[in-house]
């Protein structure tokens, strides 16, 4: 069990539950426990072989799983990290390496990166085309709309992932009009929803 957003880490301990059901729980309610779960059944290798690599998401990483992330992230509930190199407790943790993108692992990602990735599900270039129109299906459930669809006239099909930590917030995906569909990659900071 992981913190951070979601269920799973409140399930009764020898639960169990379908490999279905962790993606719907990671992708519609971005449930940690569930993401950890998967992206260790998958493994990062494999992620970074038949996906980052061959699709050139060069400045996007996932060396840390949500709880990792978390706890380096976060480190101190008063707004202070511990560095993990000396151990010392140290400024507020917006001016940590996690926080800044500048520390040797971490789970990062650009705007550019993930209009990439949502372009090549579009295409039906991920995987093959039926598994990515599956991907983008399973996206069409996101259950955190006040992002990319708030503003959209009601019914507007959207398939989107939306992220958060702490202010920082993100939501990426396809959005379906009669005129034509179109991919949004918003990645913000100052967050207060």
């Amino acid at each position: 069990k992981k913190g951070g957003s979601g269920t799973l880490r409140n399930a009764p301990d020898g639960s169990e539950y379908s490999l279905k059901e962790y993606i719907d729980l990671m992708m519609q309610i971005s449930d940690n426990t569930a993401s950890y779960y998967l992206v260790k059944l998958v493994g990062r290798e494999s992620i970074y072989r038949d996906v980052i690599s061959p699709l050139h998401l060069n400045k996007t990483r996932i060396d840390l799983a949500g709880e990792g992330l978390l706890s380096r992230y976060y480190a101190n509930p008063n707004g202070y990290y511990t560095d993990p190199k000396s151990g010392k407790t140290v400024g507020n943790y917006r001016n940590s390496p996690y926080y800044t993108c500048e520390a040797e692992q971490n789970s990062v990602s650009t705007p550019c990166d993930m209009l990439e990735l949502m372009k090549a599900l579009y295409q039906g270039r991920v995987v093959d085309p039926e598994s990515d129109r599956e991907i983008l299906e399973e996206m069409a459930l996101c259950q955190t709309n006040s992002r990319i669809p708030a503003r959209l006239p009601q019914g507007t099909r959207v398939a989107h992932k939306t992220g958060t930590l702490d202010h920082l917030a993100c939501d990426v995906g396809i959005v379906y009009t009669a005129a034509g569909s179109y991919i949004l990659s918003l990645f913000y900071n100052g967050n207060l929803a």
